[in-house]
């Protein structure tokens, strides 16, 4: 029987892929419940993480990596991130080793038009959810793109909602052993004030979270 382990975050560079200071970083984050799967953040070792290959646990058919992904330069990086690691994964330990989930949240029509005061016209409603279907094919037809080019095989999955409680959600729903997020590289303030969507994943998702950071990022 395999011991069981804790999840935790760790916060990467998008490129090189290493480990800050050659020491995983969390972002505050408590660990979740014990009972999860062997983790990159557990494995990461000699001032690099282990990648996606050190998430395979033993007795399991597959690893499931979860990637969210936006219409951001950041979300990207961290999809490439995620595409690499989980290639590299695939050429050691086969294909079907591990699953590649994408995810977008998709902002609900009713926050957007919330946004803009009451009493906003109905054709003002169609035209932003017509707006917001675009986004999200966008998002996603540019993330299949990108793991088509790297030969890599994705589930991709649109749902309505806050992003934070999506992810969150999702990792549930998929059984996901590893969530993969970017960071935008707020500051302190202006994080504190936003909130941070990987923060909270860090502290709440089921599972280990990689938070790929901007390259050259302090934050």
């Amino acid at each position: 029987m395999m011991a069981e382990t804790k999840a935790v975050a760790v916060a990467v560079e998008a490129s090189p892929v290493e480990v800050e200071e050659g020491r995983s970083k969390t972002v505050e984050a408590s660990p979740v419940e014990e009972g999860r799967s062997k983790t990159v953040a557990a494995a990461v070792e000699e001032g690099r993480s282990k990648t996606v290959a050190a998430a395979v646990e033993e007795g399991r058919s597959k690893t499931v990596v979860l990637v969210a992904v936006d219409d951001s330069d950041a979300s990207y990086r961290a999809l490439e991130w995620a595409v690499r690691h989980v290639a590299a994964t695939a050429g050691m330990a086969g294909a079907g080793a591990v699953e590649l989930v994408v995810l977008h949240a998709k902002p609900p029509t009713s926050l957007a038009v919330n946004m803009g005061g009451p009493g906003v016209p109905g054709d003002v409603v169609g035209l932003v959810e017509e707006d917001l279907r675009k986004k999200a094919e966008g998002v996603v037809g540019k993330a299949r793109s990108l793991c088509a080019a790297n030969s890599v095989e994705a589930v991709v999955d649109v749902v309505d909602g806050e992003p934070k409680h999506v992810l969150c959600d999702a990792v549930e729903k998929h059984h996901a052993d590893l969530l993969v997020v970017g960071s935008q590289g707020y500051g302190a303030i202006r994080r504190a004030l936003l909130g941070s969507v990987s923060d909270y994943c860090a502290h709440h998702a089921d599972c280990s979270v990689v938070i790929v950071k901007q390259p050259g990022s302090k934050n």
